[in-house]
């Protein structure tokens, strides 16, 4: 019983020996082609993200400007209200004192709402101006990545 368990054994164990002799080692001109691939996908991925920032910055970019274009409606509004006022006051059949009380106090309040609408313009352009630039960063960010795509798809159909 024990001839025949070390006999099983050695034929084991020269049948794994030869089975790790037969296995032959990756070429490493396939491992080179599939790490080039591999970077390739990864830059590609790297990519998308990088249009998706922009895409989200563009997003930002037109929500600010669309307030940008309210607030400048309403400073418009202000504007022809403030000369609907001079005019009524130049105009006026009331007495001299009343009109000129009347538009006076129209006056400081259009003056009022003008202050608080300036201050609402300022961060938005400053808000503007950052987002801006973030864009135009990140739009060079995304040429390079786009490069850098192309090349490694270039390189990867060359091998």
């Amino acid at each position: 019983m024990k001839r025949v368990m070390l006999t099983a054994l050695v034929c084991l164990l020269c049948g794994l020996t030869t089975m790790a002799q037969e296995q032959v080692a990756p070429d490493p001109k396939q491992l080179m082609a599939e790490l080039d691939k591999l970077r390739a996908e990864l830059s590609q991925l790297k990519l998308e993200f990088q249009e998706w920032k922009l895409s989200q910055l563009d997003r930002d970019l037109e929500q600010l400007r669309a307030e940008q274009r309210r607030l400048a409606d309403e400073e418009a509004l202000i504007n022809q209200e403030l000369a609907a006022i001079e005019q009524q006051a130049g105009g006026a059949a009331q007495s001299a004192q009343e009109a000129v009380s009347e538009a006076q106090a129209l006056r400081a309040s259009s003056d009022e709402r003008m202050q608080r609408l300036r201050a609402r313009q300022e961060p938005l352009q400053q808000r503007l101006t950052d987002l801006t630039a973030q864009w135009q960063r990140e739009e060079t960010r995304r040429q390079q990545l786009a490069q850098q795509v192309q090349r490694l798809k270039n390189a990867a159909s060359t091998q």
